[in-house]
């Protein structure tokens, strides 16, 4: 800011110690103490969002996740659901035949949290030469891949995946936002 275009108020003189302004680094330096404490102050705060938000969504989809430990261990999942009518009528209902695509919105829910869990992991090791770039990129690819996914409920589904509407919102403010400070820390 250049304070020359203000009128003066006093005669004091200037101080001896003053930094000239054209010394001072701009948003993104890493010797500036102010910049790094709101890069720090940003991916903090990011890193928290990211993470609760994670785990409510991985607990919206948790039945996606049991029925994927039901399949690695070679157990049944139970649907709880019994066919009423038809040539079915009787049997239990298995979880990919769910009216609604439940099983899919499921495992786009827990693919979000999954996501959004990557992404906390890479706030926090954002500042570490070696680990913080390869970790953004590891969390850009899923945080993109969560994104086609509930792009793909919302075109299958519609109206009715509001969550996965907002899911997406968040996620591109969680890419953007990777994206930009790790632009920053690498200036």
């Amino acid at each position: 800011m250049n304070l020359d275009k203000l009128p003066k108020l006093s005669n004091t003189p200037p101080r001896a110690d003053a930094i000239p302004e054209t010394d001072v680094p701009r948003f993104g330096g890493h010797d500036h103490p102010s910049a790094s404490l709101a890069l720090r102050g940003s991916s903090i705060a990011d890193t928290w969002i990211a993470l609760v938000i994670g785990v409510i969504f991985l607990l919206m989809g948790g039945r996606f996740a049991s029925w994927g430990m039901a399949e690695i261990t070679g157990k049944p999942f139970h649907s709880g659901m019994i066919w009423t009518g038809g040539e079915k009528a009787g049997q239990e209902i298995s979880y990919w035949e769910i009216a609604n695509a439940a099983a899919f919105s499921d495992m786009t829910l827990f693919s979000t949290g999954i996501a959004l869990l990557v992404a906390a992991g890479a706030w926090l090791v954002m500042g570490w030469q070696h680990i913080g770039p390869p970790a953004a990129v590891i969390a850009i690819l899923s945080l993109t891949t969560a994104v086609v996914l509930n792009g793909m409920t919302v075109a299958r589904i519609g109206q009715g995946a509001l969550v996965s509407m907002l899911a997406i919102a968040l996620l591109g403010y969680e890419i953007i936002m990777l994206i930009q400070t790790w632009r920053s820390r690498r200036a």
